[in-house]
Parts: structure tokens; sequence; C-alpha cells
């Protein structure tokens, strides 16, 4: 591993995926909507300066010798840097360049986690070794920037362009990704070509770079589900002409394997990469350090990545406690048997499952969510929507609810540009994701009541459910877009939880489903479709028209007894609708679960803002002897406002009767790590047959939860899936740290400091039921 003379603390490996995958963002040559980074601006090579350039060679060679340690490494890029204003057509000088800035952004600067000093270097690798791609070759240029033939323009290509176009692409790539820039989808094909055509001019350049490429690129593509096949067929070729160039092996392990769900070939491949000599490769011995270190940091995560298999059998759980209860209202849908669970960790997982249940629907897909944005992801998932329709020639059903708040770029056309290399990638409005919906056939609705008064205002839509055909449904905290695609364990942006259901209970909701689409049309919402302007209505339309655009005439109501038994867990849908009921049913299984709990409470709760009633319950469940244990955001990773943190600290620190949460002595952490906690979730009395169950969804345990927002969750007695969340937990735990008194008074001592920070305590003090 890189290592510096100072001593600095080792954060969690964040896991930014492999530099020839991020080719796939690669923008060489992309006519039309996407133009490159800089290859087409008029760029000047600058006049030589003063300087002996071999004596600054020669200083160069001797700290780049020792670059295993981090101050060696950043001394041989500044004589570098030096070198290439002495010599600025020496193309070798910029790829050395090029070189040396990727390797200390990708071992050095990723393993301490300094995001900004990392995509400052991986951004300087990229426009270092662009330069030198178009010194090397004008012709290439020339044709890419006059928009012309791209094919034409990739045979132009020679063998000697090929190490400065792999530096550029893979150095763009990092940086992209970075800057939560995901995969230009639109242009595979072009990103294929090159790479097909550096695969034909050099096949063995660096050990099989082009195989190794394609290995990661199957992987993803098609997206999402990628060709595992030939993913492991173009491994196997990269490890043939170099088995001992171990970022193969890192990569097969960390973006093959988990797909496959192979956890023998994840520890095999690893373990042998931890068990090779430093100086496995000659002169490689820095690189060599740097793969094994992401090799220890992804066996330390297996556990999270490959969950242990437990006992899958149905508890034998006692017929009483509110779990079992005939269900009071309409919210609840009653314990129910007979359902196939599977955990959800990653956002990559999540869309891999949303593009295969598109596929699957036959008769109806509904989808709810705060927000679906109108990016790479979005937009992927539009298409895929659009052509499933499409193809069952209009018979699918699709109605989709969206909160306005998150989700109006989808109908705006409006969405951030993706950036690399400091150019705008998009040049042109992204299109409406709304719009391709509507005229291939579904019915989208965005929430946008009349925002009449502060709790009006406060009112959104925060359920995230996607059923296929009454018998299939995705639930739990992930909304869609490229920043949630990105989350996983080791993700430094988002780290979120869903759960796959197969079986009744997705009957329940999607007659839920159109309960809440009912509720929502009889609001008569503006749209902005078919040539009507936003905060246009439907009142005085022909009903046919209302019909048409809601789709109101397509709701086939999902008959519960004739779904099929897929498996042996219970589930215990509820739906919290407090916009349109004064009931709170989410609220009431929290207090009812507490007072039953025996043993421990595990909860996930991103914006820990609770209401006194949940509070007090902790609180007495706590000083019964039940231990309680809750993990929360810091400042540092909640992706709102540090107004809602305040509003946590005044919440448990809030005195009651009884005390307050912290001074009875809940163990209340907050989350240590860079990426936002967006798991939603909570473990009662995990190991005791008779008593422990969970529950998973979109409520944040929070007063917005409870008397603002719609939101559902899912119960179950699944000792399987128990156990899996259990485990999860106890990884958490380690990447938390208590919220004591101390760090709480440190904490409002800064904030008092200034006038802005008085008036947000303020605020949060006297505004806290609106969090």
């Amino acid at each position: 591993m890189l290592t510096s003379n100072k001593n600095r603390p080792q954060n969690r490996f964040q896991s930014w995926p492999v530099v020839t995958l991020l080719l796939l963002i690669l923008t060489i040559g992309c006519a039309g909507s996407i133009r490159p980074a800089g290859i087409c601006l008029n760029q000047q090579i600058p006049d030589p300066e003063p300087g002996q350039l071999n004596d600054l060679l020669t200083k160069v060679d001797v700290a780049w010798s020792k670059r295993s340690n981090e101050e060696q490494l950043v001394k041989a890029i500044s004589l570098l840097r030096r070198s290439v204003k002495v010599a600025p057509r020496r193309l070798a000088i910029y790829l050395h360049l090029s070189n040396a800035l990727y390797l200390w952004a990708d071992g050095a600067l990723r393993f301490r986690d300094d995001e900004e000093a990392m995509s400052a270097a991986f951004k300087e690798a990229t426009d270092v070794a662009e330069l030198a791609l178009a010194i090397s070759n004008p012709a290439f240029q020339k044709i890419v920037c006059r928009s012309e033939d791209f094919t034409r323009a990739v045979e132009e290509l020679k063998k000697q362009d090929v190490p400065y176009l792999y530096a550029y692409t893979t150095a763009l790539g990092k940086y992209g990704l970075v800057q939560s820039v995901l995969v230009v989808l639109e242009h595979q094909s072009k990103i294929k070509q090159l790479m097909e055509r550096a695969h034909a001019l050099w096949p063995n350049f660096h050990y099989g770079a082009a195989d190794r490429y394609f290995g990661v690129y199957f992987s993803k593509i098609p997206f999402p589900t990628g060709d595992l096949e030939r993913s492991r067929q173009h491994f196997k070729k990269s490890l043939q002409r170099a088995p001992d160039l171990l970022a193969t092996r890192v990569l097969m392990a960390e973006f093959l394997a988990p797909k496959l769900q192979d956890r023998a070939m994840f520890e095999e491949q690893l373990t042998y990469v931890m068990n090779r000599p430093a100086n496995v490769i000659l002169g490689m011995t820095a690189e060599t350090l740097v793969e094994q270190e992401k090799a220890r940091r992804l066996l330390a995560e297996v556990e999270q990545i490959f969950p242990p298999e437990t006992d899958p059998r149905k508890s034998a759980l006692k017929r009483d406690g509110w779990y079992f209860e005939a269900p009071d209202s309409e919210d609840k849908s009653g314990a129910i048997e007979g359902h196939t669970l599977r955990l959800i960790r990653t956002g990559e997982q999540m869309d891999d499952e949303r593009w295969r249940l598109v596929k699957q629907a036959k008769r109806s897909l509904y989808i709810s969510a705060y927000a679906w944005k109108n990016d790479n992801v979005g937009l992927a998932l539009v298409k895929a929507v659009c052509n499933r329709i499409r193809r069952s020639n209009g018979k699918l059903e699709v109605k989709i609810l969206l909160e306005n708040y998150g989700s109006k770029e989808l109908l705006t056309g409006n969405a951030k540009q993706l950036r690399a290399g400091g150019e705008l990638f998009a040049s042109k409005a992204a299109p409406k994701g709304a719009l391709m919906l509507r005229k291939c056939g579904a019915s989208i609705i965005f929430y946008r009541p009349r925002r009449e008064g502060l709790q009006n205002l406060m009112q959104v839509r925060h359920e995230k459910l996607f059923i296929v055909d009454g018998h299939t449904m995705l639930t739990g905290g992930s909304n869609i877009g490229d920043h949630y695609h990105m989350a996983s364990p080791r993700s430094g942006k988002w780290y979120d939880l869903d759960l796959f259901v197969k079986g009744p209970l997705a009957c329940w909701y999607h007659n839920q489903f159109q309960k809440s689409w009912q509720r929502v049309v009889s609001q008569d919402m503006g749209i902005e479709l078919d040539g009507l302007s936003e905060g246009s209505t439907l009142r005085g339309f022909r009903e046919a028209t209302r019909n048409r655009i809601y789709g109101l005439d397509r709701m086939e109501i999902c008959d519960r007894s004739s779904t099929k038994i897929s498996g042996p867990s219970h589930l215990y849908g509820i739906m919290g609708r407090p916009m349109s009921s004064d009931r709170r049913p989410i609220l009431e299984s929290y207090l009812r679960s507490i007072q039953e709990a025996k043993e421990s409470i595990r909860l996930y709760a991103p914006y820990f803002v609770p209401a006194h009633k949940l509070s007090k319950a902790l609180i007495a469940a706590q000083n019964r002897g039940v231990k309680v244990t809750i993990i929360t955001n810091s400042p540092e990773s909640l992706d709102e406002s540090n107004l809602i943190f305040s509003a946590m600290l005044l919440s448990v620190f809030h005195p009651f009767k009884a005390g307050s949460i912290i001074s009875n002595g809940i163990d209340l952490r907050i989350w240590t790590r860079k990426a936002t906690l967006h798991r939603k979730g909570g473990i009662f009395d995990a190991g005791r047959p008779n008593t422990q169950k969970m529950f998973m969804g979109s409520d944040n345990l929070d007063v917005r939860g409870q008397e603002y927002s719609s939101e559902s969750i899912v119960w179950t007695d699944d000792p399987k899936m128990i156990a899996e969340l259990t485990h999860d937990f106890s990884l958490d735990i380690k990447s938390s740290k208590a919220l004591d008194t101390a760090y709480k008074d440190e904490y409002l001592a800064i904030e008092r400091r200034s006038f802005v920070g008085r008036c947000k305590l303020w605020i949060a003090e006297n505004m806290r039921t609106f969090f």
C-alpha cells in the first residue's frame, strides 16, 4: 500500500468502479449530443521553458523508484510537471505524468478518502493524457472534431496511440465517477468500437488490458444485468495472458463474483492476491501493494457482500401479539403467509431487479417513488418501461405516482449536466422522461396538491413501491436515479436497503396503490403533458379524457385468494396516509412492537426526530431491561440541512418526566462514514423465536413520516431475514460512534457562535414538529 511518512487514519474502502469500466463515459468522438472533454479545443503546445531535462528525469527516476511512499510519489509528480514544461512535445513524459497522477489518486488518496484531492488528481491525469493523444494522432483528432464518420475516426488509431488512449480514458472514467457520473448508456457502441480497435492493435498491451476491460464491461452491459458468461471469458483470457497482474483478480472479485453470487470465486481470487509477493511483477511493487490493499478491504466486507446462510424455516411464532391480530383498518394487511423474500443491499442490485421485473410484467406495473431523476438511470428505466409497453401491444397497464418535489426534473427535462475533464458532456437539454412515458401509454401523476399553509406544504408522497402483476414487488428506501444506483455498503455516496417480495402481499399492495391513485386523482392534480401547462387541471374535460389521462378505465383489482403461495414467510404490510386519514397505523405498529419487546430493539433511523410517543415508548422499554440501539446520520453524512441534525439533538435530549432518550441509557449512535445512511428499518428480539420480528420500508421514524408523508412498511417474522438484517446492523455499528452529552454541547456551542446558527437552533427548537 502507498504510505506516507505521516500517520494518517485509514478510512473505509470506497468502491469506485474499475478503471476500464469507466471507459463507458468516454466521450472522444461521440458526435451529436455528447462531445469530447477537450480534444477538440484549439490547444497550443507551449514553447519549451528553460531547464535541464536530463537532470530532471534522473530525479524523476529516483523518486519513482520509491513511489510506494506517498511523499516520493508526489515528488515524482512535481518533477514530471516541470519536465513537461521543459519538453512539451515528449509524449513519454506526458504518459508518465498521467500514470503517476492516476496511481496517487487510485492509491493513497482513495484509501484515506480524500475525495477532493482524488478528483483533482484524476482530472489532471485526464487532461495530460488527452493532450498527448491529440499530439500523437492529429488525424484522429481532426475527424472527431469535425463530427465525421466515427468508424473512420477509429480506423485512424494506430498502435502507437494505444497507451495514450488507455491513460486518457481510464483517468477520465475515474474522474467522472468521483463526480457522481455514471455510464453514458447511449454511446455504448462507440466506446465498444474504441476498445475493440485497441484490442486489435495491441491485444497484449498492459498485460491483457482490453480483455480486462471487457470483463468489467460485460458485468454491466447490457445495462443493468450484464452478460456474465462473456464477462467470465474475458477475465479468463486476461488471466491467461498475465496470471500475476493482480488488478485483474481484484476486478473479477469486485464486479463479477457478486453478480454471480459466487463467494468461492470472490475469496479465491482475493486470497491469491493477498498471498503473492509484492514484487511478483518486476517494477510494479507499488501497484501490487495498492491491489493488495483493495483485496484486504474487500475481504473484510465479505459478510456484507455475501450474507451468511441461515435457517430458512418458518419460525414457530405463537399466535399472539399485535402481529397476528386481525387488521383494524384498510391500511393494514394483517399477517399473510406464503412469501419469498430477499434483501437488496446495493443500488445496482435494485436496478437489476427493476429491469428484470419490467421485462416480466404482463398485466400491470405500478410504481410509486419520491424521486425519479431525469438522468442516465432514470431515462434508461423510462425506455425499458416504454419498450415493454410496446412489446405488449399496449396491453400492459402502467401507472406511475411520483412526488413532485423529488421528481420534477422528469417532468421539466432539467437534469444536472454530466461533467468530465472540465467540459460539459451534454450539449443539449435532456429529454423529458415523463413525456416519453405518457406518449408510450403510461399513466403518470406528479403529486402536487395546493400547498396552502405550512402543514399542507409539508405533505409529500414518500412511499417506494414497484409492483408487477400483483404477485411481485420491491419496497424499501431507494429512489430512481444515478445517485441511488451507486448505493452500496462501500459507497462514498449513499447507503440504502430494499426488499424483494414475491407472494400475496404484493396483491394487497397492488390494491392499496389503486386506492392511493384514486385519492390523488380525486384532488384533480395539475399536469404538464399533452399541451396542458403546469397547473392546468382536467376539471371540465369529458370523462373519456380523464380516463385516458389517468387510466381510470384500466384498473383491475387483484384477487389475493388467486395469488400463488411463493414461500414460507409471514408478511404484514402497512400504509400510512396522514394527508387523508387521522389514523397513524405505522406509528401504532412501532408502539405495539416496542411494548411487546423482551430483549432488544435495533433501529435504522436516518433522520431521527421522533414523535414524543415514540420517544417515551423507547425510554420505557430501556428502563424495563430491553437494550435499545439506534443508528442515525451525523452532520457530515446528512444529505439534508444540518437543521435536521439540530432538531434531532434537541429531540433526543428532550427532558421528559422519565428523562431524555440519552439520559436513560439508550445507545444512540451517529454514522461516521461520508455516505448518507438511508436505511430504514428495525429488528425486535432478534434470535428469540416467539417474539422476533423486523420491519423495512420508506419511513424514517421521524415526525414528518408520521404526520405529513405517505409511507409504506413491511413487517416479517422470517428468521432468515431477521438474521441477515441483524448481521448487517452489527457490521454497521462498527461505522458509528455513540452520541453523548459532550458531543451535543460541542455541536451546539459551534452553532451558537453565529447568527445563522442561532436562527437554525431556534427553528429546530420551535418547529420540531415539522421535522
